[in-house]
């Protein structure tokens, strides 16, 4: 069922899957070390490897986390989530589809904001929108914090990035437990923002 939910949040970027305290490290936890061969959890993965999406109409090339578990969400998303860190792991999701006509919000930031709103509402959560950055491609990208009562904050970004002379483009959703945390925030912002878009040869 977990899987069915994360599918669900990824894709459609309402409802973020989040995790009771008692069910994953807290935000605190979240500077203990991994592996040697993994990420430490809450710090900028040590390292980075390039990821393409070939779509329909575009090209999507981005940096994302070294060692991180891709999954497939469909022909045209791919998701990578950190090892480790408890039953809900940081994610990042990049691909072409998303909720609506979303490179039509894209324009509008506050149209946008209040699309994410009330479908985290409808899901039963608290968002706030912390920070609204238009992106000088003409695309936005958006920062939230998404609490529920009794769950730990969360963090989540949403980035629209269009392809030139194309109506479409691709966005690259981010979500981690500990909304307050900075190196949280840090470590998903960077692969959202390696991300580019060009139309397809």
């Amino acid at each position: 069922m977990r899987s069915s939910l994360f599918a669900l949040s990824l894709l459609a970027t309402v409802g973020p899957l989040g995790c009771k305290g008692g069910d994953q490290p807290s935000a605190a936890a979240a500077g203990k070390p991994a592996a040697p061969d993994q990420p430490a959890a809450g710090k900028p993965a040590a390292a980075t490897e390039p990821f393409t999406l070939t779509a329909e109409a575009v090209i999507v090339e981005a940096q994302v986390p070294k060692g991180w578990t891709r999954s497939d969400l469909g022909a045209e998303t791919a998701s990578f989530a950190e090892p480790g860190g408890g039953i809900f792991k940081s994610t990042i999701t990049i691909g072409t589809s998303c909720a609506g006509a979303c490179e039509t919000r894209a324009t509008n930031g506050a149209a946008l904001a209040d699309a994410q709103l009330a479908g985290h509402k409808n899901a039963g959560y608290t968002a706030e929108v912390t920070k609204t950055t238009p992106l000088p491609d003409g695309g936005i990208e958006l920062e939230f914090t998404v609490t529920k009562e009794g769950w730990e904050p969360m963090y989540q970004l949403i980035r629209y990035v269009p392809a030139t002379a194309l109506p479409t483009g691709a966005q690259c959703t981010a979500m981690g437990i500990g909304a307050d945390a900075a190196a949280v925030r840090d470590r998903l912002r960077a692969s959202c923002a390696t991300m580019t878009v060009r139309a397809k040869a």
